[in-house]
C-alpha cells in the first residue's frame, strides 16, 4: 500500500505536468527597463557629441555611444564604432584607437564572429603597448583570452589572466583586479578544481560588493554557482545562480541569461527536480537559439556542447517520463484493489474479468496520450526553432541591403564634391584658351562629367527615395513643371527656342512634391535628350479621375521599339550602346511611383511618339 505521503507526492507531479507546457513556454524575461536607460543615455550622449568642438572628446564620446548600443542594435553599435576608429586614426588619438578596437572586439565576440573578434583586440592591444596604455592593453588581453575559455584552450586563457592580475596589481586597479580573479575562478570551474575556483571567485565578490558593482557581479554569481554545484552544496549553488540570473535578466545580458540558465538547470537536475530542469533547460536553449551565431574556426567545439545539451536533455527528459510510470502505477494498484474490494461484494469473477479488461483499455489510452503528448512537444520546438531561424535570417538579409543603401548612398555623395571641382575647372580652362580643338576638348570633357555627374545624383536620390517619408501637400501642377523642365533645359544646354511646350488640365493636385519632381525630371530629361527632331515637341496633361490624378506626358521623340518597352523600367538598362542616359531614369520613376502607391503605363511607337502615364492616388 502507498503511503500518505506518496499519494502527496503524486499529486503534486501531476500539478507540474499540468503546467509544464505554461512553464516551459514562458519568456526568458530579459529586461526592458535597462534597455530604455540605455536608450536615454544614447540621447543624452548625442546632444553632447553635437554641442561639442574638441575632436578628441567626439571620439570618446563615440565610444561611450557605442558601448550602450551594445544593448539597444549592435549593428548601430557597430557603426558608431568604425566611426570612432576613422577618427581617432585621422587625430593620432591613441588612447581613442585602443577604445574603438576594444569595442569592435566585444561586437565581433557577441556574434560569435571570433577570429575577426581576435583581431580587434589584438590590434588594439599593439596600439595600447606602444603609447604605454596599460589599462586599455589589459582589456585587449582579456578579451582574447575569454575567446580562448570559449574555445576551450584553457591552459593558454588562465595564462594571459594571470598575466593580466599581475599588471593590474602593480597598477593598483582594485576593480579590475576582480575582473582577473572571476576569470581565474571560471577556468578552475573548467577544470573541475571547486576550491581553488572559490578562492578566487570569493576575492572577486568581495571587491565587487565593495564598489556595488551589480552588473560586473552576474557572471561572478553564476561562476560560484558553478562551484558550490561541483562541491555538491546544492542549494548554496541555487541562490548564487538564482541571484546571476536575476541580475543577467535586469541588465539585459543575454549571455549571461544563457550561462545562469544552463547552470540552474544542472543544478535542480541534481537535485532530482525534473520538471524545473526541464523548465531551465528550455529557456537555455530559447536564449541561445536567439544569440548563438556560429564561428567556423569553432565548428567542432559548438557541435560537441551541442551534443552534450541534447544528450543531458533527453536524460532528463527519461528521468520525467520514469517518474511519470511509476505514478501512473500508483494509481492503477489503487483503481486495482477498489475493483477487487468491489468484486469481492458483487460476483468476484465476472466484475474482475470486467476490471481488467478495462484495465488494459485505461494502459492503452494513457500510452497513446503520453505519445502524442510527446509527438506535440516534440512539433512545438521543431515550429520555434524554424521561426527563429527565419526571423535570424531576414533580420540579416535586412541589415545587408541596409548597410549596402548606405554606402552607394555616401560613394555617390562623396563624389559628387570633386566631380563639380573638376566641372568648374574644366569651365575656368576653356575660357582661358582660344585654340579651338582644346575649347572643343573641354567642351566634350564637360559633357561627360556632367553625365557621370547624372549618375551619382540619381544614385544618391535612389537612397532618398527609399528612406523618403511621404507627405502630401498641394502642388501646383503648370508652374511645378515648367520648373522642373527650365532646370532640365539648363543642365543639357539647350536652348529655349529649340523646345515646343504645351499644357492643358487641372490647376493644382495633391502629393508628395519631393517624388513627383524626380519622376518629372526624369521623364523630361529622356524627352529632351533623346530626341532626334527640333524643334522639341512635349505635351503635358493633368486630369482629376475618380481614385487618381493622371499625369499624361508626350513626346515626338525617337520612340521605343516593341521588343525593349518590357525593359525600360530594368534599372541600368540602356536601350544601345550609343544612349547618352545611364539606364536609371525610368527605374527611378518606378520606385518613385511605388512609393506613393501609384503606377506607371507606358505606350511608344519607334520614330513617332512615347507617351508616359503617372497615376497617383488621391
Amino acid at each position: 500500500m502507498a503511503t500518505k505521503g506518496e499519494y502527496k507526492q503524486w499529486l503534486i507531479f501531476a500539478l507540474l505536468l499540468l503546467c509544464s507546457t505554461k512553464l516551459f513556454s514562458q519568456d526568458v524575461g530579459i529586461g526592458s527597463e535597462y534597455i530604455h536607460i540605455a536608450r536615454k543615455r544614447i540621447d543624452s550622449l548625442q546632444k553632447l557629441l553635437e554641442s561639442t568642438r574638441l575632436d578628441t572628446e567626439k571620439v570618446n564620446l563615440l565610444n561611450l555611444i557605442s558601448k550602450q548600443y551594445r544593448i539597444v542594435d549592435e549593428f548601430q553599435s557597430y557603426i558608431v564604432a568604425t566611426e570612432a576608429l576613422e577618427k581617432a586614426e585621422k587625430l593620432q588619438f591613441w588612447k581613442g584607437v585602443a577604445e574603438s578596437y576594444i569595442n569592435l572586439g566585444f561586437i565581433n565576440a557577441e556574434q560569435g564572429l571570433q577570429d575577426l573578434a581576435i583581431e580587434m583586440y589584438e590590434k588594439g592591444a599593439e596600439i595600447a603597448e606602444k603609447n604605454n596604455l596599460a589599462k586599455q592593453q589589459i582589456y585587449c588581453l582579456n578579451g582574447i583570452a575569454v575567446i580562448y575559455w570559449e574555445r576551450q584552450k584553457y591552459h593558454e586563457a588562465i595564462s594571459i589572466f594571470f598575466k593580466n592580475l599581475a599588471l593590474q596589481k602593480k597598477l593598483g586597479l582594485e576593480q579590475d583586479i576582480a575582473v582577473s580573479y572571476n576569470n581565474i575562478g571560471l577556468i578552475y570551474n573548467e577544470f573541475k578544481e571547486p576550491d581553488s575556483a572559490l578562492k578566487y571567485l570569493l576575492k572577486a565578490k568581495a571587491i565587487r560588493d565593495k564598489y556595488n558593482l551589480e552588473e560586473r557581479s552576474i557572471a561572478t554569481l553564476n561562476n560560484l554557482g558553478i562551484a558550490y554545484l561541483q562541491k555538491g552544496k546544492l542549494d548554496t549553488a541555487l541562490f548564487y545562480s538564482e541571484q546571476s540570473l536575476k541580475l543577467a535578466r535586469k541588465y539585459a545580458q543575454k549571455r549571461r541569461i544563457k550561462e545562469a540558465t544552463i547552470t540552474l538547470a544542472e543544478i535542480y537536475e541534481a537535485q532530482k527536480d525534473y520538471p524545473n530542469a526541464f523548465k531551465y533547460l528550455m529557456q537555455h536553449k530559447q536564449i541561445r537559439d536567439t544569440i548563438e551565431k556560429i564561428d567556423k574556426s569553432s565548428i567542432i567545439a559548438e557541435e560537441k556542447r551541442k551534443r552534450d545539451l541534447e544528450k543531458r536533455e533527453a536524460e532528463i527528459s527519461m528521468h520525467r517520463k520514469n517518474d511519470l510510470l511509476q505514478n501512473i502505477i500508483y494509481v492503477l494498484i489503487i483503481v486495482f484493489f477498489v475493483v477487487v474490494a468491489v468484486a469481492a461484494i458483487h460476483r468476484a469473477k465476472r466484475i474482475q474479468r470486467f476490471s481488467e479488461t478495462l484495465q488494459q483499455k485505461n494502459d492503452e489510452i494513457n500510452f497513446q496520450k503520453t505519445t502524442i503528448e510527446l509527438q506535440n512537444s516534440e512539433l512545438l520546438a521543431l515550429n520555434e526553432n524554424l521561426e527563429n531561424i527565419v526571423k535570424e535570417r531576414t533580420q540579416k538579409l535586412s541589415e545587408a541591403n541596409q548597410e549596402l543603401e548606405t554606402y552607394m548612398y555616401r560613394f555617390a555623395h562623396d563624389l559628387r564634391g570633386p566631380l563639380t571641382t573638376i566641372m568648374g575647372l574644366c569651365l575656368l580652362g576653356k575660357m582661358d584658351t582660344t585654340t579651338e580643338n582644346t575649347q572643343n576638348l573641354f567642351d566634350k570633357i564637360h559633357f561627360t562629367l556632367i553625365k557621370m555627374d547624372s549618375l551619382l545624383k540619381k544614385l544618391s536620390q535612389l537612397y532618398q527615395i527609399n528612406h523618403h517619408q511621404v507627405m502630401h501637400q498641394r502642388v501646383a501642377i503648370k508652374q511645378f513643371v515648367g520648373e522642373v523642365l527650365e532646370k532640365v533645359r539648363q543642365k543639357w544646354d539647350i536652348e529655349p527656342e529649340q523646345i515646343h511646350f504645351s499644357f492643358q488640365g487641372i490647376s493644382d493636385i495633391m502629393t508628395d512634391a519631393f517624388l513627383l519632381e524626380i519622376s518629372l525630371e526624369n521623364i523630361l530629361e529622356n524627352a529632351l535628350i533623346f530626341s532626334t527632331k527640333k524643334p522639341i515637341i512635349i505635351d503635358f496633361f493633368a486630369e482629376k479621375q475618380k481614385k487618381n490624378y493622371l499625369i499624361r506626358i508626350t513626346d515626338q521623340g525617337q520612340g521605343i521599339p516593341q521588343n525593349l518597352q518590357s525593359k525600360v523600367f530594368d534599372m541600368f538598362f540602356r536601350g544601345n550602346e550609343n544612349s547618352q542616359g545611364n539606364g536609371l531614369g525610368l527605374y527611378m520613376v518606378k520606385k518613385a511611383l511605388e512609393k506613393l502607391k501609384g503606377y506607371i503605363e507606358l505606350s511608344s511607337e519607334e520614330s513617332q511618339y512615347t507617351r508616359i502615364d503617372l497615376y497617383l492616388p488621391i
